[in-house]
């Protein structure tokens, strides 16, 4: 059998040049289509994931308000979650008595794509690692001012519970920023809106 030799003067053909741009092109829209959905689907999480702190807020309002023990704040950076603990006697008689987390309500957990420093606690606007101690309300005393900022990306929301609400106030920067629309400043007498029906019944 005999088989044809390559032609030693004939190259292997490559990709053109306009080849090369066309799959560049296409990779490069799939790509920015990927991103702008996942940077959709990520907002989306952030804000449940507020939602729930908002939630949680609540919470800890009503349970200070009418719990007989401690409730306090706390995060816990192996678990990835937020959530309500209540100080609880020891369960060894004379032994010091602990945070145990609040069977009623269940912790929040972190948005996976998130940092625990993405999420910060105030205290009457004196910042509080919750993971090292919980922010806690004694009962009978006058509540502090409890505000947690959650940044991801260029957004930063921030929830504020004042000492006697029952719900925080959410500031959304993404929302905040959506809103401001600049003025032009106009020449009265260019456009002749001076002569208009507001002017003349000022």
């Amino acid at each position: 059998m005999l088989l044809n030799a390559p032609d030693p003067g004939k190259a292997p053909r490559g990709f053109t040049l306009i080849e090369v741009i066309v799959a560049v092109t296409i990779a490069a829209i799939l790509v920015s289509m990927i991103a702008v959905r996942l940077s959709s689907t990520r907002d989306k999480q952030v804000s449940l994931f507020v939602d729930q702190l908002g939630d949680m807020l609540m919470m800890y309002a009503l349970r200070t308000e009418n719990s007989p023990v401690p409730i306090a704040i706390s995060m816990d950076r192996n678990y990835m979650t937020v959530g309500l603990v209540k100080r609880v006697p020891g369960e060894i008689e004379g032994s010091e008595s602990e945070w145990v987390y609040d069977p009623m309500i269940a912790p929040v957990p972190i948005p996976e794509f998130m940092e625990p420093e993405s999420i910060e606690f105030f205290s009457d606007g004196d910042w509080a690692d919750v993971s090292e101690w919980p922010l806690s309300s004694m009962p009978g005393e006058t509540r502090s001012t409890i505000e947690i900022q959650v940044s991801h990306d260029n957004r930063v929301i921030s929830l504020r519970l004042p000492p006697h609400g029952l719900t925080a106030a959410v500031q959304d920067s993404a929302i905040m920023n959506s809103q401001v629309v600049p003025r032009e400043p106009e020449d009265l007498d260019t456009t002749g809106q001076w002569q208009s029906d507001w002017w003349q019944d000022g």
